[in-house]
């Protein structure tokens, strides 16, 4: 564990002492900053903020669907065992009846 510390102290002051400031002087250049940095930040950001509520809304939409199908097939069944019931209760009437 400790060899592992020792290790990522060492890779961290590596990666430290290769930094040049001297390239953050001027960053603009550096970066290749242009008029369409912002608009490319834009859309970028657009689409990640978006799209998981985008995802939410169709999966939301999707189970919504699908429990009101199980809901009628459900509502199917009970009012296919009450007709059941109500042919075989007249069936008894008819038959107590003769």
């Amino acid at each position: 564990m400790r060899s592992k510390r020792l290790y990522c102290a060492y890779v961290l002051l590596l990666s430290l002492c290769w930094a040049m400031p001297a390239w953050a002087v001027d960053s603009y250049r550096y970066l290749h900053v242009s008029i369409d940095t912002p608009w490319t930040i834009f859309v970028f950001l657009f689409f990640l903020v978006f799209a998981p509520m985008i995802l939410a809304v169709v999966l939301h939409w999707r189970y919504a669907l699908k429990k009101d199908d199980s809901e009628k097939i459900q509502l199917e069944k009970n009012t296919a065992q009450e007709s059941q019931l109500e042919i075989r209760n007249s069936q008894k009437k008819h038959h107590d009846a003769q």
